[in-house]
């Protein structure tokens, strides 16, 4: 699967929100309009340097949404907000949400686990 449009400069630490969901034909246009609103919201967050919508060359409706954060604690705050829960519910009515992952670059430690949303079929972290 190709995806257009998906570049990310990483410099220095930060974390990094994945997410994959495949949408509903007949809701392309709705969920990108819906994605486009919340994602506007989600750039103004503290922390937030970038996010990205990609979607496949060989299917339209498969998309990636990627956001790029400064650190763990302003990720953690925004997955904890109503903007997060938003998104993960445009995902789930418009589409079907595939994955969420988070990964960082950093070297940190790991004292505490990512919140898990609620509804949601994986929250997983990992290495890019």
């Amino acid at each position: 699967m190709g995806l257009l449009g998906c570049a990310f400069r990483t410099r220095g630490t930060m974390e990094l929100l994945m997410m994959h969901v495949v949408v509903r034909p007949a809701k392309r246009t709705e969920f990108l309009q819906a994605v486009q609103k919340i994602l506007a919201r989600s750039r103004e967050w503290r922390g937030c340097r970038k996010c990205v919508v990609c979607h496949s060359s060989e299917d339209g409706n498969d998309f990636h949404l990627m956001e790029q954060w400064d650190s763990r604690a302003d990720l953690k705050a925004y997955v904890r907000s109503r903007d997060f829960r938003a998104l993960l519910g445009a995902m789930k009515v418009l589409g079907q949400a595939r994955e969420v992952r988070i990964f960082s670059n950093g070297m940190r430690k790991r004292e505490e686990p990512m919140p898990k949303p609620r509804g949601h079929p994986s929250v997983s972290e990992g290495s890019p």
